[in-house]
C-alpha cells in the first residue's frame, strides 16, 4: 500500500520569515502560518479561533519564502507534516511538529481582509518550538 504525508494549509503569516544557513551553506527559512477556524456557538455567535503552523522550507522554497512572504500576508503552502524530537533547557523531553514546505505561494488578500491580509490572528507564540 502506498503512502501519502502531504498537508496544505492557506493563511497568513505570522512574522516575517527567518533565515538561517548550514555550514555547507544551504538556506533554511522558517516562518509561521496563522490558519483561522470559524463556528458558531450555542448562541448562535461566530467565534474563531487561530491555529498556529511552524512551516520550514530549504533551497528554492525557502528562497521563495525569504523574498516573497511579509507578516500580514496571505499565502498558500504544500509540504510534509514532520515531528522533531529534543530537550528544552530543563531536560524536559519535547516534540515539535512542522511543515517541510516543497511549494509555497504568496495570496492576494480578499477584499474583507483589507490590503495586508487579516488582522484578527493574534500574534504567534514567541518561541513555537522549546528547543
Amino acid at each position: 500500500m502506498p503512502n501519502l504525508n502531504r498537508i496544505v494549509i492557506m493563511g497568513h503569516c505570522g512574522k516575517d520569515p527567518e533565515t538561517r544557513y548550514t555550514q555547507s551553506g544551504k538556506q533554511c527559512t522558517t516562518v509561521s502560518i496563522a490558519t483561522n477556524y470559524k463556528w458558531k456557538d450555542q448562541d448562535g455567535k461566530e467565534q474563531t479561533k487561530a491555529e498556529w503552523h511552524r512551516v520550514v522550507a530549504w533551497g528554492k522554497t525557502a528562497e521563495i519564502i525569504a523574498e516573497q512572504f511579509r507578516k500580514g500576508d496571505g499565502v498558500y503552502v504544500e509540504g510534509r507534516l514532520q515531528y522533531r524530537d529534543g530537550e528544552d533547557d530543563q531536560g524536559v523531553k519535547r516534540t515539535a511538529a512542522e511543515i517541510v514546505a516543497f511549494m509555497a505561494v504568496k495570496c492576494a488578500p480578499s477584499p474583507q481582509d483589507g490590503r495586508r491580509g487579516n488582522r484578527q490572528s493574534p500574534p504567534p507564540p514567541e518561541d513555537d518550538i522549546p528547543f
